[in-house]
């Protein structure tokens, strides 16, 4: 099943999930269920008065757990984990009432790391670092409210900058380069993190949506779910 096409299921049937009635006219409180076609559990959420508000966790057709967080008054609050199908770590995001904050953290395949954002307001802020081989900084470089501004710094093998461009704003003003030698060239400085948080000059950062493979970080079931069961 491409993992590409599970994206938008989930960022409607589970994100976006409207209130969950446990009955006719009651709205859900408590544990609630969904299940594949199959049978296999899909979701697991947790309502208040027919709004998420706790623990909830989507899983792949396999069992594997894709996506876990928390939910307070309908909102994203806390720590959300992305998992690949095998059950690696895909990425960790940080949100505060429905706001992503703090660091994001992505992962390759393998579940090593490629990169640490920096986020504010659900914007990159800060100093962002892309790694290779899981440990080796290659590339780092600075926002502002989402827009590059200031360094954007190449790394060699032995840890000394090779290369640095200068943004104002968003906008490339200057270059300093630095031969590397031929033993310390620098393979793909730019280690691409999943296709959702690609972020183009002005950088904002995706709203969390499970998705669990750096390519497209995302799965979902053939068929949108049936109404959600009260466990």
């Amino acid at each position: 099943m491409s993992l590409i096409k599970l994206i938008p299921f989930f960022c409607l049937a589970f994100l976006c999930s409207p209130a969950a009635y446990s009955a006719p006219g009651q709205p859900a409180t408590g544990k609630v269920k969904a299940f594949y076609q199959d049978g296999q559990l899909e979701s697991e959420k947790t309502y208040r008065n027919g709004v998420l508000h706790g623990p909830a966790k989507v899983y792949y057709p396999s069992g594997v757990t894709a996506w876990e967080g928390n939910y307070v008054n309908g909102r994203l609050d806390g720590q959300t984990k992305t998992y690949s199908p095998s059950g690696k770590p895909q990425a960790l995001r940080t949100y505060l009432e429905g706001v992503q904050g703090g660091e994001t953290v992505l992962y390759s395949e393998e579940g090593k790391l490629l990169s640490k954002l920096p986020v504010e307001h659900s914007r990159l802020n800060g100093v962002a670092k892309y790694y290779l081989e899981g440990n080796r900084l290659v590339k780092t470089e600075t926002y502002t409210q989402g827009l590059k501004n200031g360094d954007v710094s190449i790394y060699g093998r032995d840890g000394a900058v090779k290369a640095v461009q200068k943004y104002r704003e968003g906008k490339l003003v200057g270059n300093i380069q630095v031969k590397l030698p031929e033993s310390d060239s620098v393979p793909a400085p730019n280690p691409k993190p999943p296709a959702e948080n690609q972020e183009p000059v002005k950088a904002e950062v995706v709203p969390p949506a499970p998705a669990p493979t750096p390519a497209a970080e995302a799965l979902a079931p053939q068929s949108p779910p049936e109404q959600p069961k009260a466990a």
